[in-house]
């Protein structure tokens, strides 16, 4: 059944079971004591009309009333007539594709209300109109826990989607979308406008969205641009607003459908001419020089890294246990080579003064002594992490640059230039500590935001899942350790509970009876300063909290209302708003709180200022709220806990 305002409709899946269908819903309008209109009422219909609309079982078809209006329509003359016309439009606007873009002059002509002009370009959008509705197509009806499709295309004025359905290899559309992009959105670029075309679908198409997997067809990396670290603005919105659905992105495949072909090919821009790409094999790689020595002073290194884009870091490496030249020249090898890694370096060129070092790495020469073998196997290991890598000796005249660097590591720290960067090795880079135990790490809380962000698996409990897609946004996975996004700080590192630090509990809870209540026990709990509670045992959790919640608004009505009930629904917000910044017994924070992380300023601090109100500095105020965001989901869930403990 499906009911919106005064306009319900009763559905049932085969025509025998129709009559006992309608029995139940009687029953419950007689219950109600409601009324129907017979005049308005059609039994045992295969199609009906709901909502302006022709539902059949095949799927919604466009009202042939509203069609035959708008084929009847003359070019409009005035400004009244061309409003008419584009609200007969947006009334047929989920059986039209592109249609925003298609009455753009239309629109303009509105702009400018005093200047009317029917232009050319005006009629060749009606007759466009008119001959596209001749034959509208039929929108098809989503099954049950079927993946949807979503097609995006924009153009530089205006946004369009198309949401589909595949059925016997064939897809059929299910709603069209368009919108015209307003002041700055039209200086947006290609990729910004398809994640706007995407937010506009999820906010018109909310239901579908909730309700499907929907797979985003599409030839932009959207998915890695709404999943960056150091996303920011509009795109972070953005992010935080999408992730509540469940959203998989996929390549643009060969359109199965001709209606679905001329949507794609009519609505699709070309690539911004601002932003060149650059192949891989054109840009220039990584180049590295390293340089090592060994003296009686002490051991030391210099390296100099510069970037394709011509970014250069100098580093001074100090060793301090002995070593030889080629192992000093290693060292440098090695500290470079993980900084290249960290930096996803995926093209580098290594030039170094020593031909020993080079050759081994080259296998032109075979390490026979232990510590050349561990070397040269940790630089492999980091080499094998690297897409392209090459190695060349020079002579000692071409790498003096390196060399001063290397000179500069045994130097005083007041004599070494601003820039450059002194590093201190304790011991070898080969040394590798031996594990004493092997433990087996337990299931944290982080595992269903770690298997998400990694291959997108969500766990199998769905409101679990609908909970980790909400919060993912917020969180981002580097290096392989999961990091939560911060109001207050670049990032958050994520901790499980054997990683956390814990002190003395702050509250003890018995629910066992009251063998702890005694002298002692009490004093050896104040003494550590331990809130000692009792509680008693676990119930089941009820339905009654719906209850609980109307009940307190009715009282809080009836207190304000006393002899004038009628006037109940101009007081209803301010009851609400008193509920919502009330402490609940349940969970110890207010609604308000629970929602936006803070507490809200009330009328009476208006009147009579508290503290926060006297001292209010917009510094501190805005530093605290950012502070209170980054703990709002811990907040959050305090709060479940002790309601979980209050039940």
């Amino acid at each position: 059944m499906e009911v919106y305002v005064d306009d319900m409709l009763v559905k049932s899946r085969t025509a025998e079971c129709h009559v006992a269908d309608l029995n139940k819903i009687f029953s419950k309008l007689r219950k109600y004591q409601m009324k129907l209109n017979p005049a308005k009422c059609a039994f045992g219909v295969a199609l009906g009309k709901f909502l302006g609309f022709i539902v059949t079982q095949c799927g919604v078809e466009a009202n042939p009333k509203k069609i035959r209006a708008l084929q009847e329509m003359v070019p409009p003359k005035t400004v009244k007539e061309v409003q008419r016309l584009t609200g007969r439009v947006a009334a047929l606007g989920r059986f039209v594709s592109r249609s925003a873009e298609r009455c753009l002059p239309l629109f303009k002509i509105l702009k400018r209300p005093k200047n009317f002009l029917w232009s050319e370009e005006c009629q060749q959008a009606f007759e466009e109109l008119r001959c596209l509705l001749a034959s509208p197509p039929l929108l098809t009806k989503p099954q049950q826990g079927e993946v949807l499709y979503l097609y995006l295309a924009v153009s530089p004025v205006a946004v369009s989607t198309v949401l589909v359905r595949e059925e016997d290899k064939l897809q059929k559309p299910v709603y069209y979308t368009s919108r015209v992009l307003r002041d700055a959105e039209i200086r947006y670029s290609k990729l910004k406008k398809t994640i706007l075309a995407l937010i506009i679908s999820t906010q018109r198409l909310r239901p579908y969205f909730q309700a499907h997997t929907v797979a985003i067809l599409t030839d932009q990396p959207m998915k890695q641009i709404l999943q960056r670290s150091d996303r920011a603005g509009r795109i972070a919105k953005w992010a935080v607003e999408l992730g509540e659905f469940d959203l998989e992105y996929r390549p643009r495949p060969a359109v199965k459908a001709q209606a679905l072909a001329d949507f794609i090919v009519e609505c699709t821009l070309p690539d911004d001419p601002e932003l060149p790409l650059i192949p891989t094999e054109e840009r220039p790689p990584w180049v590295l020089y390293v340089d090592g020595s060994s003296t009686l002073g002490g051991s030391e290194a210099g390296l100099i890294l510069t970037s394709p884009d011509g970014v250069v870091a100098e580093q001074a490496l100090r060793l301090e246990f002995p070593a030889s030249n080629n192992e000093a020249e290693y060292e440098a090898l090695i500290a470079r080579l993980k900084l290249a890694k960290e930096l996803k370096a995926e093209d580098l060129r290594v030039f170094s003064d020593s031909q020993l070092v080079v050759s081994q790495v080259l296998e032109d020469f075979e390490a026979k002594e232990p510590s050349m073998q561990k070397y040269l196997q940790k630089v492999r290991e980091l080499i094998s992490a690297l897409g392209s890598f090459n190695i060349q000796h020079i002579p000692r005249t071409e790498n003096l640059r390196a060399d001063e660097f290397s000179k500069l590591a045994t130097s005083r720290m007041n004599e070494l230039p601003k820039a450059t960067v002194l590093e201190y090795l304790q011991t070898p880079s080969t040394e590798e500590l031996e594990p004493t135990m092997c433990i087996d790490i337990e299931p944290s809380w982080m595992d269903g935001f770690v298997n998400y962000l990694q291959d997108g698996t969500l766990p199998d409990d769905e409101l679990e899942a609908r909970r980790i897609r909400r919060q993912a946004p917020r969180y981002i996975l580097y290096e392989g350790k999961l990091y939560r996004r911060s109001f207050t700080s670049p990032l958050l590192k994520c901790l499980c509970p054997s990683e956390a630090k814990f002190g003395l509990p702050r509250i003890l809870l018995s629910d066992n009876g009251r063998q702890f209540d005694n002298v002692r026990f009490r004093e050896f709990c104040f003494e550590l300063g331990i809130d000692h509670r009792f509680t008693s045992v676990f119930y089941p959790q009820t339905n009654g909290e719906t209850e609980v919640t109307n009940r307190t608004i009715l009282q809080g009505l009836k207190a304000r209302l006393d002899r004038s009930k009628e006037q109940w629904v101009e007081d209803l917000y301010n009851v609400l708003w008193a509920y919502r910044t009330t402490f609940r017994l349940s969970t110890g924070e207010t609604p308000f709180n629970l929602a936006y992380g803070t507490e809200a300023v009330i009328p009476l601090e208006i009147g009579l200022p508290s503290p926060r109100v006297e001292h209010y500095d917009t510094v501190s105020n805005s530093s605290q709220l950012m502070g209170n965001l980054d703990l709002i989901e811990e907040t959050r869930e305090a709060a479940q806990v002790r309601m979980m403990r209050y039940q």
